[in-house]
């Protein structure tokens, strides 16, 4: 018989010391030939002000591949004076040699509301160990209505389940939010990763612009985005071997009017008339050559929508 559980709190307890308890449990069974264990979910989190410990699935953002499940958490954040604070995590899984550790600071004041991280994670039962520094600035004020945001990120991979290798590389995503007029206002987007980075950004050139322009004193307004964006990058197959390289390109623009000063009974209607191209490619190297696959798309769109 198939079936599916789920146990969820309803209420979150919390005792007179400010602190609360917190909890969540979901195994399915559809084929009935499910483990119990490594398809069962859950955590149970115990908090006090910024100290949390608990039992289950947990992860942290302070680095890479620091997620875990059947393990156990503990993670603290430390405040040293009104805009400074530590933070310092620990998971050890119980059931699969895997130890993660992961430190961050915080400085938080007007300007500036930025985050630096170090983390280390040991997983002995898919053989690879992971380094990995981040820095994130938040929203930097440059000058009135232009702010500019950026995320650095550093990894290093040993990976040692058969074949040894190593997986060495930077990478960063650039945010650009400017305001040149009154009724004008853009958005630039820059993302990178180096070619030898582990990870969905090995090899990735991203530029993406975004424009509005506010229409008189109205609620219509133009919109038009641009992305061009390459990624080169390789995957490596289970005997530590490494595979053909893969390229894939993408162009994609578009323009699109907005009029939502249209009122009916029914409410306000937003008036869409948007004008795309895009342009995927894709290349495999197979014998020292490129296979390539492209493909060009155009489409005129009207659309209404109910706001």
């Amino acid at each position: 018989m198939k079936y599916f559980l789920l146990l969820k709190q309803e209420d979150q307890p919390t005792f007179k010391n400010e602190s609360s308890f917190n909890y969540n449990f979901t195994y399915y069974d559809l084929t009935e030939t499910e483990d119990f264990i490594s398809n069962s979910y859950y955590n149970f989190l115990y908090t006090r002000n910024s100290f949390n410990a608990g039992l289950g699935a947990f992860s942290s953002q302070l680095g890479r591949n620091l997620y875990s499940r059947n393990s156990l958490m503990v993670s603290n954040i430390i405040k040293l004076s009104s805009t400074a604070s530590i933070e310092a995590y620990a998971s050890y899984n119980l059931l699969s040699p895997k130890t993660s550790l992961a430190a961050g600071y915080y400085l938080n004041n007007k300007n500036i509301n930025m985050l630096g991280s170090v983390s280390y994670d040991v997983d002995r039962a898919n053989k690879v160990n992971t380094a990995s520094a981040i820095l994130n600035t938040g929203r930097i004020s440059l000058a009135k209505n232009n702010e500019l945001s950026a995320i650095l990120y550093g990894y290093h991979e040993s990976h040692y389940f058969a074949n040894k290798y190593q997986q060495l590389g930077y990478a960063w995503d650039i945010n650009y939010f400017g305001k040149i007029t009154r009724n004008l206002s853009f958005h630039f987007t820059n993302n990178y990763g180096s070619p030898n980075i582990s990870g969905p950004q090995m090899g990735l050139v991203n530029f993406s612009t975004k424009v509005k322009y506010n229409i008189s004193e109205t609620k219509d307004y133009l919109s038009a985005q641009y992305l061009n964006s390459s990624r080169n990058y390789y995957n490596v197959n289970s005997e530590g071997y490494r595979m053909p390289e893969i390229m894939l390109k993408d162009q994609y623009a578009n323009i699109l009017f907005h009029s939502n000063t249209n009122k009916n009974s029914d409410g306000i209607w937003d008036l869409v008339l948007s004008f795309t191209i895009h342009q995927p490619q894709s290349q495999t190297r197979m014998n020292e050559q490129f296979i390539t696959f492209k493909n060009t798309e155009w489409k005129l769109n009207a659309f209404l929508e109910e706001i």
